[in-house]
């Protein structure tokens, strides 16, 4: 560290090599590449959340919308885990708008909607997701 340079910038290594260190450092402390992720996002620790203060703002959405899309990407590979994904974000539009779905959400039991859910699943075996939204009850 010089004077006219106080932060200078970590020498230039390739992602491959980046990569295999993180992944053996988080395998060290016995963790998994998503167990990782899924502390980094839920841990209250202010060193972690300031890390991830923008994902959520306009100013990191671009950067939080391609984390997203390349977790699609990857889970989408085989056919079983496009279904899946479906499934997962046809519950979150559900999630999202439940007074456009009132004979799924016309319990207060999260185990009954759970349950609902499960026998529309399947119910629609096989359709995609437009057609599994375009066979749900219509909005009042």
């Amino acid at each position: 560290m010089s004077a006219a340079n106080p932060n200078p910038r970590a020498p230039w290594i390739p992602m491959k090599e980046k990569l295999k260190a993180i992944c053996s450092l988080i395998q060290s402390y016995n963790l998994t590449p998503k167990s990782f992720l899924v502390a980094f996002l839920e841990q209250k620790i202010d060193n972690v959340a300031f890390r991830r203060r923008l994902w959520g703002t306009d100013k990191g959405w671009d950067s939080t919308e391609e984390v997203l899309l390349t977790i699609k990407k990857r889970a989408c590979v085989h056919n079983e885990g496009r279904a899946l994904w479906e499934e997962f974000i046809l519950s979150q539009v559900i999630f999202i708008f439940p007074s456009s779905f009132p004979s799924i959400n016309s319990s207060s039991s999260t185990a009954s909607r759970h349950k609902r859910l499960f026998v529309i699943r399947n119910h629609q075996a096989g359709l995609t997701l437009k057609e599994k939204l375009a066979q749900l009850p219509a909005v009042d």
